[in-house]
């Protein structure tokens, strides 16, 4: 047996594709559809010799994690039939993504007996620069889906990997409390997985301009639904004024909006950089330091709402408390 720790965290990551398969390298001679990248599909069919057989639209997806799993250390001393040990795990979980890398079995490593919580993680990729000379493939990045597209694995392009959306279940290990505790004279309730989600929009400059958090959600259900009405809805405008891009300061939010999934106000916060001290340059400038000089902080899009400030008289208080005063010292209110 192994002393097992309080718990065990769990990886998967990808090695170059959306699709679990590395791309980035053909074999010699290969004759067939060349893949290409934010899931638009397959290109031409080509013949990939020398030093052109490497494509590299997926590259910047490597390294990045497709769930992690917090797991109760029992899983070390686990019974050898429920096959919770990590080499089985992943050996079911890498035959799964074989045929569908999206499949349940494919994104988790543990049996949700052991699991606490688990996260996945959805990316895509956006191609920010392509050669002058390369025509776009079908899909995202073409002006016309109706024109065939010519492809060419000599020059290079610019893209980044970004975190659409975020899926955490939360388990806590409810079959393993069930088994340890559920005999008991205090049962253990069964519990079923909470599921919460999240989804985010990015500009060019990685700056996260839209998060949606859908909240409890129904992992059943189609994407991006909700079924508790506890939606929350960020979005960000970032002051990017020809100083700004100049100095690359380029993470300042200008105005931050918070909205519910209807589009109702909650709340919202301007903020100005470098200019007069306390007032700043108008919303959306910055000078050369991207020094933060005021920011305004918005309760409601109708100030008519707001109770009215009451007005009270000066008053005198005797014995404010503080020891350095005498006991029949008065301050003004």
């Amino acid at each position: 047996t192994v002393p097992a720790p309080t718990s065990v965290i769990r990886h998967r990551f990808l090695t170059g594709g959306p699709d679990g398969v590395d791309n980035d390298d053909y074999p010699e001679g290969y004759v067939g559809p060349t893949a290409t990248d934010e899931d638009s599909g397959t290109g031409g069919e080509v013949i990939l010799t020398g030093a052109n057989r490497g494509g590299r639209e997926e590259e910047a997806l490597k390294g990045s994690e497709v769930f992690v799993e917090e797991v109760d250390g029992a899983i070390l001393n686990a019974p050898s039939v429920e096959e919770a040990g990590f080499f089985a795990c992943a050996k079911k979980a890498a035959e799964a993504a074989a045929s569908n890398p999206f499949s349940p079995d494919a994104m988790r490593c543990s049996p949700d007996k052991y699991v606490y919580s688990r996260t996945h993680t959805n990316w895509k990729v956006r191609r920010l620069y392509r050669h002058v000379d390369v025509d776009n493939p079908p899909g995202r990045f073409a002006d016309d889906p109706n024109t065939p597209p010519t492809f060419s694995l000599q020059e290079k392009s610019v893209s980044f990997a970004f975190n659409d959306t975020t899926e955490t279940e939360t388990i806590e290990a409810n079959g393993l409390m069930q088994d340890l505790f559920g005999g008991g004279p205090i049962s253990y309730p069964v519990r079923n997985p909470k599921t919460t989600r999240t989804q985010t929009e990015y500009d060019n400059y990685g700056n996260v301009t839209r998060e949606i958090d859908y909240g409890l959600v129904d992992p059943n259900a189609p994407e991006n639904v909700s079924f508790m009405d506890d939606e929350i809805v960020t979005q960000t405008v970032y002051a990017l004024s020809e100083s700004a891009l100049q100095n690359w300061l380029i993470r300042l939010p200008a105005i931050q909006r918070v909205e519910d999934e209807n589009g109702v106000f909650v709340s919202e916060s301007r903020n100005f950089y470098d200019g007069q001290e306390f007032v700043g340059l108008p919303l959306g400038e910055v000078g050369d330091r991207g020094l933060a000089k005021r920011e305004e902080i918005f309760l409601t899009e109708d100030p008519a709402s707001l109770p009215p400030l009451e007005t009270y008289a000066e008053s005198l208080i005797d014995r404010p408390g503080d020891p350095r005063l005498s006991v029949e010292a008065t301050l003004v209110n």
